[in-house]
């Protein structure tokens, strides 16, 4: 669904070491309530089996119904960064 648009990575010092990447997206189609609770709840499932948290914003656009999201994963390096790929 979403179209990547910029990426950003950081490593974070912690103990143990997080390794965080923020990126932004335009959905490729317009997304109703429904679609965005469905995305979310895949999206948390997904997340807490991989051991990745983060946050996930979306706005919703007036024309066409388009939406931008911006999301912050963070987790292990290369689970974050395989989820990345699997996300754009």
């Amino acid at each position: 669904m979403p179209r990547q648009r910029g990426c950003l990575c950081l490593s974070l010092t912690c103990t143990p070491p997080m390794h965080a990447l923020l990126y932004r997206s335009m959905a490729t189609r317009s997304l109703d309530d429904a679609d965005l609770d469905h995305l979310i709840r895949r999206a948390a499932r997904n997340n807490t089996r991989l051991g990745v948290t983060g946050l996930l914003v979306h706005a919703r656009m007036h024309r066409k119904g388009e939406g931008l999201f911006a999301q912050w994963l963070e987790g292990d390096r290369r689970v974050v960064h395989d989820l990345y790929e699997t996300i754009k």
